[in-house]
């Protein structure tokens, strides 16, 4: 591919080509000298000068040795360090520009303490990426036609995206209303490193996690099980991409059922799929104005919406579930296909 095709101009490309023909050019010497050294060694010469010439000859391998070492070295980081002084340097840069300009961007009449926290806002310490919530209700029976187990599952993909640790509470709240009905469960708490199955922890329903012995995880429950509260601190090492965090919950709610969702740190890309009785109606509100993707296989029963945006710390999701008025309860209120989307 040529040097344009990469994305480069072509005095990037020619100096680029240049540093590669350079080292390959240090590990060819290298091997010169050091087969110099393998011939000159066993020759011989007078007495006088024997030792003078063994040791030249130890000195051409001991140099070529270093030259095919050192174009090795360089060949394996050169791309890595190169990257690594870029991203260093561009985010000095852009920090202190955007200190420097911050009289210009929020005018003179703003305090300066006042323009350290908003420089803040704009250098967020995390962002959430990949954020996915997936509701699923199904009706309890006859016994209790008003009722519902909500079953939530949230994934999401935190960024640290500060040259420092993150200390990041990962953390779940439940709280029931009915005394008589389940208390609320954590069916699944889990941390993913990487893309592989590499979990930092992963539990499978409260009483693991009331049993583990985890220093990092606190686990509370009230005396009459009505309130369920977990939490677990992760370090997120700086400038990581890596970790995921996934929780899955069940509770029993009532029939008009809504709640919602406010976001910690900043999160692009959000999600909401909801499967759901036939005889209700679901409204999802991101914010005022913002455009969102709507899918369904039919159209008065929409599924996923998507938002391919940014949420703002603060910000936050609004869903609500009801009965269609047309309809009376219990009727025709087969669910909606549970398959993965």
């Amino acid at each position: 591919m040529s040097a344009i095709d990469e994305g480069q101009t072509p005095k990037e490309g020619t100096a680029k080509n240049r540093d590669r023909w350079l080292i390959a050019a240090l590990c060819i010497s290298g091997f010169i000298l050091v087969s110099a050294a393998l011939y000159l060694a066993p020759q011989t010469s007078s007495e006088g000068h024997q030792k003078y010439w063994e040791m030249g000859a130890h000195l051409l391998r001991d140099l070529g040795i270093a030259l095919v070492v050192a174009s090795a070295l360089a060949f394996a980081v050169d791309e890595y360090l190169k990257e690594k002084l870029v991203s260093s340097v561009a985010r000095e840069v852009s920090h202190h520009v955007a200190k420097n300009t911050s009289k210009y961007v929020f005018g003179y009449l703003v305090p300066d303490d006042l323009k350290e926290e908003l420089l803040e806002l704009m250098r967020p310490a995390a962002l959430r990426r990949n954020f996915r919530l997936h509701l699923s209700l199904d009706y309890l029976g006859d016994k209790h036609p008003n009722f519902v187990r909500v079953t939530t599952k949230v994934s999401f993909i935190l960024e640290n995206l500060k040259d420092q640790e993150l200390s990041y509470r990962h953390s779940l709240k439940m709280t029931s209303m009915f005394a008589d009905m389940e208390a609320p469960e954590i069916v699944r708490f889990a941390c993913r490193k990487g893309s592989r199955d590499e979990y930092k922890y992963d539990y499978r329903g409260t009483n693991s996690m009331l049993a583990a012995n985890d220093e990092r995880l606190t686990v509370s429950r009230s005396s009459d099980n009505r309130e369920l509260i977990v939490r677990r601190i992760v370090t997120i090492p700086p400038f990581s991409k890596e970790f995921e965090f996934r929780t899955e919950s069940s509770e029993i709610m009532e029939v008009p059922y809504a709640d919602v969702l406010s976001f910690t740190y900043a999160t692009s890309i959000v999600e909401v799929e909801a499967h759901y009785p036939k005889d209700m109606d679901v409204v999802i509100e991101f914010g005022k104005g913002r455009a969102v993707e709507i899918y369904t296989d039919h159209p008065s029963r929409p599924t996923i919406w998507r938002y391919t945006g940014v949420c703002l710390a603060g910000q936050h999701i609004k869903y609500d579930f009801r009965r269609r008025a047309e309809l009376l309860p219990g009727t025709d209120s087969e669910l909606a296909d549970h398959s993965p989307s």
